[in-house]
C-alpha cells in the first residue's frame, strides 16, 4: 500500500484526530502494509510517528518532520541507518527487528538518549563505532545480535560511561567475557541496569572488588552488606517494639478479653464467678436451658424464673428452690417449654397430655344418657 497525504489524512480521522496536517503531534501508522514512507510533508509539527510493522526498507522522507522526538521503527525491511541527521530534536529511536547491519547516521541527534537496536544484523567493533560519535546515548539495547568478540564489544562499551541501562543478552560476546556482569558493573560508573537486571550500590561494590582484588574481596563485601542489612532491620525492630512497650505504658495494662466478658456477664446475671469453672461452662449456664440441672449441682442460688416463662408455664415456686427439684423433673420441665414453643412457632394449639386417672388404669366409668340430664 503506498502512504500518500490523503490516506494518512484519513487514517487520522479515523483515529479520532484532526484532519488538519499540522494540528497532529502523533500519527499511529503501524501495520498498514506501508512500503516506503510518504506524504508527511504536511504533518510538521508531529512529535511521535508509530511505523511499526509495515515493509519499509528505506529511511526517508521525514525531511519536514524536524519536531519528531521519538520515531519507532521496529518489525520492517531497513537495512541503513540513514537520513536522520536533521531530527535535531529526536530522543528515542526504535529500529528493532530490521536487518541493519552497523550503528551510523545518528551524528546529528544532538539529544538522542534511548537507542534500541535488538533483533538486527551487527557483528563486529566497527558496527559499533557509531555509538562513540553520540555520547548522548544512556539506554541502548544490542542484544540478540551476532556480536562475537567480547573484548571488541567491551572496548567499545568502555568509552561510553554515560550509559545507564545497557541489554547485551542474546550475543555470543556475552558468553565469552570472563565474569561478564561484575566486569561491565565496574566498567560503566554510571549503569542502574544490566539485562534488565538493576545493578545495587552493593553489586557495585563487589564488582569493583572483585576485578581489584579478586572473588574472595567480593564475598567479604557481600557478606558486611548482609551483616549491616540484618543489622539495621534488627534495630527497627526494636524501635517498634520499644514505641508498642511505651504505649502500653501510656494507657495501662488492658483488660483482657475473657475478664472483661466474665464482669460484663455477672454485672447483667447478678450470678457470682464460680471458681474453676470454664467461660464455656459458664455461657450454657447464662444462654441455655441446660443451666437449671447446672444450678442444681452448684451453689448458686437458682434464677427466679426460667428463660422461657410463657402463660401456662408449670414452673411454680416452689420450684424456684434447687432442693426441691431432681434432675428428672428439670428434663421434663424443659421438654414441656420446648413442646410450647414449638407448637406456637408452628402456629398449632398445644395440649399437655392428659394426666393418668387418679381412680386407676382398672376403674370402669359409668355411661350416663345426655338426655336423661337434661342435654340436647
Amino acid at each position: 500500500m503506498e502512504m500518500t497525504h490523503a490516506e494518512v489524512v484519513r487514517l487520522c480521522k479515523a483515529a479520532g484526530f484532526y484532519s488538519t496536517p499540522d494540528l497532529n503531534e502523533k500519527l499511529y501508522l503501524q501495520c498498514k502494509g506501508f512500503c516506503e514512507i510518504g506524504g508527511l510533508e504536511e504533518f510538521v509539527n508531529a512529535r511521535a510517528l508509530w511505523l511499526e510493522g509495515n515493509c519499509i526498507d528505506e529511511i526517508k522522507g521525514l525531511d519536514r518532520n524536524t519536531e519528531l522526538m521519538c520515531l519507532y521503527m521496529a518489525r520492517n525491511m531497513v537495512c541503513k541507518m540513514e537520513n536522520l541527521g536533521h531530527l535535531k530534536k529526536l530522543r528515542k529511536l526504535d529500529l528493532s527487528n530490521n536487518m541493519i547491519r552497523a550503528v551510523e547516521g545518528v551524528e546529528g541527534c544532538e539529544v538522542l538518549s534511548e537507542l534500541n537496536l535488538s533483533k538486527n544484523n551487527i557483528r563486529t567493533k566497527n558496527d559499533l563505532k557509531g555509538l562513540l560519535a553520540r555520547p548522548t546515548i544512556t539506554t541502548l539495547d544490542l542484544s540478540h545480535n551476532s556480536i562475537e568478540s567480547g573484548d571488541d564489544l567491551f572496548a567499545t562499551l568502555v568509552q561510553c560511561p554515560q550509559i545507564l541501562s545497557l541489554r547485551l543478552m542474546g550475543n555470543p560476546a556475552v558468553r565469552s567475557i570472563p565474569c561478564y556482569r561484575n566486569k561491565m558493573i565496574a566498567a560503566l560508573p554510571h549503569l542502574c541496569s544490566l539485562d534488565d537486571t538493576p545493578v545495587t550500590a552493593v553489586d557495585r561494590e563487589a564488582a569493583v572488588a572483585f576485578v581489584n582484588d579478586g572473588p574472595e574481596a567480593e564475598r567479604e563485601v557481600r557478606t558486611a552488606a548482609r551483616n549491616k542489612e540484618r543489622e539495621k532491620q534488627e534495630k527497627q525492630l526494636k524501635y517498634f517494639d520499644d514505641l508498642i512497650q511505651e504505649a502500653r505504658k501510656k494507657r495501662g495494662t488492658p483488660q483482657p478479653h475473657t475478664e472483661y466478658y466474665r464482669a460484663n456477664v455477672q454485672e447483667r446475671t447478678g450470678q457470682q464467678e464460680v471458681s474453676g469453672r470454664s467461660l464455656a461452662a459458664e455461657v450454657e449456664e447464662i444462654f441455655d436451658t441446660n443451666t437449671y440441672r447446672a444450678v442444681a449441682s452448684s451453689s448458686v442460688p437458682a434464677p427466679a424464673s426460667p428463660p422461657s416463662s410463657d402463660a401456662g408455664s408449670d414452673w411454680s415456686a416452689t420450684d424456684s428452690d434447687s432442693s426441691n427439684g431432681s434432675e428428672a423433673d428439670y428434663n421434663d420441665l424443659h421438654k414441656k417449654n420446648a413442646s410450647r414453643e414449638s407448637a406456637w412457632a408452628q402456629g398449632k394449639q398445644h395440649t399437655d397430655p392428659a394426666p393418668k386417672s387418679p381412680i386407676g388404669s382398672n376403674a370402669t366409668l359409668k355411661y350416663t344418657d345426655p338426655s336423661a340430664i337434661g342435654c340436647k
